[in-house]
């Protein structure tokens, strides 16, 4: 059930934000995408950086022992 809601509420904001924009970080500036596609290289980078800080924690513990 929730992957269900979860696959359609990422069609829904897929649907929903199709506007391009380009983000700006002091002098750079990104290509335009549109909005649904920066959520989701947040997930996404988000998703990566807990695992590998979830790997990076495991492997402290299991050297300790």
């Amino acid at each position: 059930m929730v992957l269900i809601v979860t696959v359609a509420a990422s069609i829904l904001l897929t649907i929903d934000n199709q506007t391009p924009v380009s983000l700006r970080f002091l002098h750079l500036v990104s290509p335009p995408w549109p909005v649904s596609w920066w959520m989701a290289l947040a997930f996404a980078s988000g998703a990566v950086a807990g695992l590998v800080a979830c790997l990076g924690h495991r492997a402290l513990r299991r050297g300790r022992r």
